[in-house]
């Protein structure tokens, strides 16, 4: 049986979930793939349709995912028509062929007579875009005219025809005439001409062999997944995969269509653990998956940056939080990337300097890491600057500062019994766009959020 896989990569924002999805997805198809070429690979089997992908939200239904009716013109109206969705089309995708009217797919792979390996990229009915799988060429995309090859047939050529010595000018000038291409076009192309044109001939489609596709879904948990996936829960199990020893087969409701699960999909998630308003994983899905937890790594903080140790500044902003609220609230190392940093800084046209990675890292806290906690903390700004560093004890640190109420609280007298009111300033001196900004001082007070 082939081994798929079913997993959830879990933690805060942040973390690099999404990131090391698409990584997963590649390895569970091309397990060696090098580090270096894994994205590359990653947009090639985005566009065989080796990797689908599908983001949850809300209102995300089951005809969304599975099938359902969707609106199609035609001459003679509108028409409501079943059309699949990411789930249906990944499991077709795992033994993918050709459309009607159509001989060619995206994925299929062609090896000519001549031991050229390609693989279709694009495909119509008139028209195929193949790339070069390997040796010099490797990479290199061509498009291929299927109407090209019907002229050339007619004029009696075969596949191997074109492979002509480049001495032999005259004769190449006079094809290219008869088809009425340029010369240079023509014949800078027979390769990927010759793989097409000896599938053409062959009159029927080439046998499709299953391969192992991955379904990511990005945010899992944010839609009410037991409407979402409805009997399929059932189906994703191994021993209920199409060919096990307990297959199951479900009648679609829309298309009435009889659908299995090929045992090839493997199904990759990501949830945010900080999406707590948002519905909680159907436990009858969370056993058939496995969990990985994704935590923040302060080793893929930037290093040195700004003058400060960023990675101790945000072990701890995670240990305070984790103290003050819960761990699945912590805030992600991707904040904290030189990537993330260079972008902002690049963006403010802050100087390539340690003042301007400094106002990077302040712009970043101010957009991002506070509204985080505030947000946690709902609108607690005490326990907020807390976490940015503030000693109570001492009246030292903290990047906020509180506005004084007293005379709201004058003119309530006794008559009226308030609360102190959660009333907050952002202090100019770390405002990165200010005049007032202080380098310095930021980066002491920042530097107490690491105790």
């Amino acid at each position: 049986m082939t081994s798929s896989k079913l997993k959830i990569l879990y933690g805060p924002p942040g973390t690099g979930k999404t990131w090391r999805a698409a990584r997963e997805a590649v390895r569970v198809i091309e397990p060696t793939v090098s580090d270096s070429d894994i994205m590359d690979r990653h947009s090639a089997l985005v566009l065989s349709g080796a990797i689908v992908w599908v983001t949850f939200h809300p209102s995300y239904t089951y005809e969304d995912f599975v099938e359902g009716f969707r609106p199609e013109a035609t001459d003679k109206g509108i028409l409501y028509k079943p059309r699949s969705g990411p789930f249906r089309i990944a499991c077709e995708n795992v033994t993918r062929s050709a459309p009607l009217q159509q001989q060619f797919y995206v994925g299929q792979e062609i090896v000519s007579s001549t031991g050229q390996d390609y693989e279709v990229v694009a495909a119509s009915a008139d028209n195929v875009l193949l790339r070069n799988k390997k040796g010099k060429g490797a990479g290199l995309q061509t498009p291929v005219s299927l109407g090209l090859i019907s002229k050339l047939s007619e004029l009696g050529y075969l596949p191997g025809d074109l492979s002509i010595p480049g001495s032999e000018h005259e004769r190449k000038k006079e094809i290219a005439e008869k088809v009425g291409y340029d010369m240079q076009t023509l014949f800078g192309m027979t390769g990927p001409l010759r793989a097409v044109w000896e599938v053409v001939a062959q009159a029927v489609p080439p046998k499709v062999d299953p391969r192992k596709v991955v379904l990511v879904i990005d945010e899992i948990n944010r839609a009410d997944l037991s409407r979402v996936f409805g009997e399929l829960i059932t189906l994703l199990e191994q021993d209920k995969r199409l060919g096990a020893a307990e297959e199951r087969r479900i009648l679609l409701p829309y298309s009435q269509t009889l659908f299995g699960v090929p045992q090839e999909l493997s199904v990759i998630g990501t949830m945010n653990t900080s999406d707590r308003s948002l519905s909680t994983m159907d436990a009858a899905l969370r056993r058939r998956f496995e969990f990985e937890e994704v935590r923040p790594d302060v080793s893929r903080c930037a290093y040195p940056y700004a003058g400060i140790d960023l990675r101790a500044i945000l072990a701890g902003i995670n240990k305070t939080i984790a103290v003050t609220a819960t761990r699945e609230r912590q805030v992600g190392h991707a904040f904290f990337e030189t990537t993330r940093l260079e972008a902002i800084r690049e963006d403010h046209s802050y100087a390539k300097t340690t003042q301007g990675e400094l106002r990077a890292v302040a712009a970043m806290l101010r957009s991002f890491i506070t509204p985080l906690l505030l947000d946690l903390f709902k609108g607690d700004w005490k326990r907020a600057d807390f976490v940015l560093g503030r000693d109570f004890a001492s009246g030292k640190g903290g990047l906020l500062e509180e506005v004084s109420n007293s005379s709201i609280f004058a003119r309530a007298g006794d008559e009226l019994d308030l609360v102190d009111l959660a009333e907050f300033a952002y202090p100019a001196w770390w405002d990165p766009d200010s005049p007032s900004w202080d380098g310095d001082k930021f980066g002491t007070y920042l530097s107490m959020a690491a105790n």
